[in-house]
Formats: structure tokens, sequence, C-alpha cells
């Protein structure tokens, strides 16, 4: 952005697609500014008080209240977290996320698009509804990248009946810092619509079964054991399992599978059963390098089973994830100002989650220390962390009641989307 105190600037849907381009638009204020305190990169909270012209707004922010250029559709108490974009010469602030949660209360689907000024369709309304299920806090720049990179698939592979499995995939590429191309997102498609799976080797089992060719006999034994599952439960077990021992790779369906494809490679008249044989290879690839990312982020792993039942094979799913030991870490410190008396803090972390003990005697510094929280909490979890309980172990004294309220910071702020 120019060096221009006070710049607006928003981001258009420029309709109700899926996908859209950004349109910028800009104010210049007048006032002057006070340097802030807030540092670029850092996530804030904030409250909209007062709506009082279709873009201006009053709003509350750890630093106090300010007028500030939002867009149209924020309303009187919506609640949501801001990221500073710059701090010189003026404050301007990014429209962050929202949280799926204020004061108890779930906030909807429908206020979350509106809050985030995202396009009110189908695609997003099914995102956010997914999002809600597995985040705590909705990031505008991750709904953002996910529309971009999924608009830009090839239409043979994107599947708007099934569009859960696709953001559970897209997730996992973003979560595991993969890179966001479309060979990724098909490598590791196979484990995220396994239907097409059972399908491909339920298919494989007929087409088996309809040859008298000696070459596909190892195949057939191989189907004939994973049919007893009582008397021949490795062979069930090691059905979708990658052999990374050589002295052993032969006992595994999938060295069986790869010895075939390489035998009916060129034979026409084999065509469909070697485009079966290529999607269960691919998929035991798949759920193999998946595991390893998931067992080195200890993270669940996944293994398929093929349970043949009233005539056809049915996937089961195992889950597992392995107990690794832990060792609790522990820091206790204490801040002391001119205006506050100490506050002692004394923080635990144990694996990915953080817990607070806090000692003060001040309610004014209870107010501190709920806004610290809520942005403590959002900087933990963009880094893969979590705020577990956080506990105030002292009694508040009271305030001070001749303290003058907070005045409104005639000081103008600008808001990003």
């Amino acid at each position: 952005m120019p060096e221009t105190s006070g710049i607006h600037e928003i981001i258009n849907p420029g309709g109700s697609g899926s996908s859209f381009t950004p349109t910028y638009s800009k104010l210049v204020t007048k006032s002057p500014l006070k340097k802030s305190k807030l540092k670029i990169g850092e996530i804030v909270p904030g409250r909209v008080i007062e709506v009082q012209l279709p873009d201006i707004a009053i709003i509350s922010l750890p630093e106090g209240i300010f007028s500030a250029v939002l867009h149209s559709n924020l309303k009187k108490d919506d609640y949501l977290y801001f990221k500073v974009s710059e701090t010189e010469p003026g404050l301007v602030l990014k429209i962050y996320s929202v949280p799926i949660k204020n004061e108890g209360k779930n906030i909807s689907v429908e206020n979350i698009i509106r809050i985030l000024f995202l396009p009110d369709n189908i695609f997003f309304t099914q995102l956010i509804s997914f999002l809600k299920t597995i985040r705590k806090n909705i990031v505008r720049d991750e709904i953002i990248k996910i529309n971009q990179f999924y608009s830009a698939l090839s239409e043979k592979n994107k599947n708007y009946t099934q569009l859960q499995y696709s953001f559970r995939l897209i997730l996992f590429l973003i979560d595991n810092n993969l890179q966001l191309t479309e060979s990724n997102y098909l490598f590791f498609a196979p484990i995220f619509f396994s239907q097409e799976i059972e399908n491909k080797f339920n298919l494989l089992v007929e087409l088996v079964n309809k040859t008298d060719e000696i070459i596909f006999e190892e195949l057939k034994l191989k189907i004939k054991l994973m049919k007893r599952l009582k008397e021949n439960f490795n062979s069930i077990f090691q059905a979708f399992f990658y052999p990374s021992n050589e002295n052993i790779k032969t006992h595994y369906f999938y060295d069986t599978l790869i010895k075939l494809l390489q035998i009916i490679e060129d034979k026409i008249e084999f065509k469909e059963m070697r485009d079966a044989i290529n999607v269960l290879i691919s998929f035991i690839d798949s759920l193999h390098v998946f595991n390893l990312i998931n067992f080195k982020n200890k993270n669940t792993v996944i293994f398929i089973l093929p349970i043949f039942k009233n005539g056809k094979f049915k996937f089961a799913e195992i889950r597992a994830q392995k107990k690794f030991k832990t060792e609790m870490e522990q820091v206790e410190l204490s801040i002391e100002t001119k205006n506050f008396e100490k506050v002692t803090f004394k923080i635990k972390k144990f694996e990915d989650i953080f817990e607070i003990q806090i000692k003060n005697k001040s309610l004014k510094v209870e107010n501190i220390i709920k806004e610290f929280i809520n942005t403590l909490s959002v900087s933990l979890e963009k880094n893969r962390l979590k705020l577990g309980l956080v506990k105030i172990v002292e009694e508040f004294e009271a305030e001070n009641k001749s303290e003058e309220p907070d005045k409104q910071n005639n000081q103008v702020i600008s808001v990003v989307i």
C-alpha cells in the first residue's frame, strides 16, 4: 500500500460465484494518528460498539476505542479478530477471523459469512459449516486459499456432491505444510474418496474370477485368503500395507499387484483389470505416505481392512495413534509495572497444550488478561498449539469507581478485509 495515512482497502467478492477477484478502494483521513504500540502481524480482538454510517463504525480494541472504516455488512456487537498490516504512518488492520462462539453462544454460518465479507453461496456455506467442526476460529485467508485452490482444479477432479471430502483433503495439505498443487491433491485423493477404491477392488475380484489365465493364480490365492477372515487375519491386514521389508514383500498384496501389472501392461484385453490395479497401487502408495506424515506429526494413522461379507468386500477402517512419552515443561514469571501490582504467571506446556495460572489482585488487570488470553489463543492455534486451562487463582480487589471510564479516541484507523 502507498504510504498514506488511513488507507481503507476492501475486497469486493464480485458476485455470488465460488471464486472472486479482489478490487480496491481507498479512503484518506486527515486526522493525525498517534504511534501505535501494536506490531505488524499481531492478531487483536475487536468488537463493534456502534455503526454510525454504512462504512464507519466505533470499535473496541485492546488499545482503546476507535473510529474505523469498515465494510457495510458489519453490525453492532459483532466480535472478530484483526491482523495488524501497517503501523506507520497510521494503524491499518485487516479483518482476520471470527470465533465459532462468542460468550458461549454459537455464531451462525450466515453471520460468519457476513462478518468476513464472503460471497453468500452454497460453496462458502458448506465450507464454513465444515470448518466449524474442526476449527475454533474461522480464518478468512484460509477460506480464500481453499476457494482459490478448488476453483483452479480441473473440472474432472471436482466433485460438488462430496465437497466435505475435498475440504478434508485440502486441509490435510495445508495443516501439514504440503504444497497446494493439483498433483498433491490427486495423490492423496484415494484416501479421502475411498468408496471408489472399494468399488475398484470388487471389480478386480470379479474380473479375476472370470479368467482362467495362469498369470492370475497368485492374485486369486491372495483374494481367497482374504475371504477367510478368522483363519487368515494377516492377509487382510496386509492387503493395503506397503511392504518396506524386501525379505517379506512377496507376502503382500501390493507386491502381487506390481508383478501382475508388469505382465499385463501392454495387453489390450486386460485394460479394465489394468485400470483397477493401477487405482489400487496408487491408493496403497498414498496411504503409506499419508501414514508416514501423520506418524511423524504424532497424528492418527489409518489401516484399511477388506472384509468379505454377502458376496462382496467392504472396507473397514482402523484408526490408531501411538502414545508418545511426553514431558511437562513449566516456567514461572512475574510482571511488575508502575500502574499495576505484580502479576505472576505460571505456564505449563504438555505436548502442544499450554495451561496458565495467573495470580493477581486487580480487577483492571483481569480485563487486560481477558484480551490477552483471546489474542494468545489465536496466536497459538496459528502455530498448531492449543490453549488449555486458564485459571486466575487469587480473588480480585474492587476497582476504584471514581476512576473515569475510557474516553473514545478521536484517531481514525483503517480496517482491511
